[in-house]
């Protein structure tokens, strides 16, 4: 193996390695600390990390094999394997976005309530099953091969024949996730117009959603886009191999990123002392209906037995009277 091809490896393993740590952290401490995080916003994050860190994974599993064997290559059932699992988890990154966006869209702009349903009972069709279908649909038609970088231990879509491959990644892999990145930045553009009309009234929590809000259609160009664009310069015969791997690079980073800008920058003073502020406010607000329903029942008791003093009052007068 040689030494340039060596340092690329490990630095695929660096970043690949750093986004399946940082999921997996966050994986394992929401679930330790289930009674704190147990909340809509928070699980759909978890969605999006556990997508990140089947994704990762590959990468991760891969590399090493790379390092330790030189002469490392995928079986053709193995090749399958990977192909599904790397459409599927891939996918399912960016559709998770596309859902963390639309629920900040329905909960800001269209106040629905939001913590009404769990989003693992509400997206996991779209975040999960839809993406595993796709995977299935490569399988069946024939479209998972070996393609580069490192094409001996990395499948994905490659259906022999150069047209079918063209449509495929068209369907697959360039219409979808440009979909999604338009929509994302559509949805982000009227949140953020949303917050603009609130500026004068910003508290904490909106400053601090509103300066990350920015970040999350960033995130998808700097990681996948380098890697789209190098496929296409490709597929009109201007093919440059280190462009491709650098961009490899750069698309394994999605995990730690999403996990920095979706969950841990989520997680500071400012917002969970708002987040205990609200708690407190609720709780007093709670506490106020509850006491004011007891009085209202008192003085509701308390004027039946006037009415029914005075009804017995009365029923004596008439009596004295008809007396």
């Amino acid at each position: 193996m040689a030494l340039e091809q060596k340092n690329i490896i490990v630095l695929l393993l660096i970043t690949s390695g750093s986004s399946f740590i940082s999921t997996l952290s966050i994986i394992i401490y929401s679930f330790i600390r289930r009674k704190i995080f147990k909340s809509y916003p928070y699980e759909l994050v978890l969605m999006l990390c556990i997508s990140d860190f089947f994704f990762s994974s590959t990468n991760v599993s891969r590399t090493i094999w790379m390092l330790i064997d030189p002469d490392a290559y995928l079986s053709q059932n193995g090749c399958i394997i990977m192909g599904i699992h790397v459409q599927t988890w891939m996918l399912s990154s960016f559709i998770c976005t596309s859902t963390i966006q639309y629920s900040i869209y329905m909960r800001v702009i269209k106040k629905e309530k939001t913590h009404i349903k769990s989003p693992f009972k509400r997206f996991w069709v779209v975040n999960y099953l839809i993406p595993f279908i796709s995977g299935l649909v490569l399988f069946f038609s024939g479209s998972i091969g070996h393609v580069g970088p490192f094409e001996n231990t990395f499948c994905f879509i490659n259906a022999g024949d150069q047209l079918k491959t063209d449509i495929i990644l068209l369907l697959f892999y360039y219409i979808p996730y440009i979909t999604i990145l338009v929509f994302n930045s559509i949805v982000i553009g009227l949140i953020i117009n949303y917050y603009r009309k609130l500026q004068d009234a910003q508290t904490c929590v909106i400053q601090n959603e509103y300066k990350k809000l920015i970040f999350y259609p960033v995130i998808l160009i700097i990681c996948f886009f380098p890697v789209i664009i190098s496929r296409i310069l490709g597929r009109f015969g201007i093919q440059n191999d280190v462009f491709l791997q650098v961009g490899f690079i750069i698309d394994n980073l999605i995990g730690l990123f999403n996990s920095m800008f979706y969950f841990i920058f989520s997680i500071n003073p400012c917002y969970l002392e708002k987040l205990q502020q609200l708690s407190i406010c609720q709780k007093q607000n709670n506490e106020a209906i509850s006491q004011l329903v007891i009085d209202q029942q008192f003085i509701q008791s308390q004027q039946e037995v006037v009415d029914l003093q005075q009804g017995i009052l009365s029923f004596s007068n008439d009596e004295q009277e008809n007396f």
